[in-house]
């Protein structure tokens, strides 16, 4: 989306249709995570223009196919800007909070970049659209320190609808994800 080469940004554009396009069959979101980092450095407020021209035709096609897309936080070892909750809603604001785009939320970048997560939570509010859970060390929940029962708490105080997805390594092992996450997911689910 932000790219320089003209050529690039017209095939990364292209392929952002065809997953709106797969997307209006599913019923799904389009993810805009790592697609959204730039090929050199900007200030944010050239980023935050340069991402909004970027988007501004993916939108207007994925608006046109009922599609939403979501837009991933990533922690500032990752993605040069837009890296916090708050950041992402001020993003969202300065173009207009338009109805077809919304949040991805991943709490393995929010321990890194948002200081209290039921804050973070409460600002996004209904733009909130997807949350990832992996732990503090992006393993499978309760393997570093991370406050699941709490987060999950307070998606459903704040009226949460979405999906919660495990996007976690295999930590500490493959078999233990695949042993663990039904137990994990009912448990959530008493709270």
């Amino acid at each position: 989306m932000l790219a320089q080469d003209p050529e690039i940004l017209r095939r990364t554009r292209q392929r952002l249709f065809e997953h709106i396009d797969a997307a209006a069959v599913l019923g799904s979101y389009v993810t805009i995570g790592s697609l959204r980092v730039a090929d050199t450095t900007l200030s944010a407020t050239r980023y935050c223009q340069l991402l909004a021209q970027g988007l501004a035709p993916c939108l207007d096609y994925a608006h046109a196919r009922g599609v939403t897309l979501i837009v991933e936080a990533l922690n500032r070892y990752e993605a040069e800007h837009l890296n916090s909750a708050e950041e992402l809603v001020q993003f969202l604001d300065l173009i207009g909070s338009p109805s077809q785009l919304g949040i991805l939320w991943d709490v393995f970048h929010g321990n890194i970049e948002d200081r209290d997560f039921a804050q973070a939570i409460t600002l996004m509010g209904p733009r909130l659209r997807h949350v990832h859970f992996a732990d503090s060390n992006r393993a499978f929940p309760g393997y570093g320190h991370l406050p699941f029962d709490d987060i999950y708490r307070q998606l459903r105080q704040s009226h949460y609808q979405g999906a919660i997805s495990l996007e976690c390594l295999c930590r500490p092992s493959a078999q233990t994800v695949i042993d663990e996450s039904g137990p994990f997911i009912h448990r959530l689910r008493q709270l």
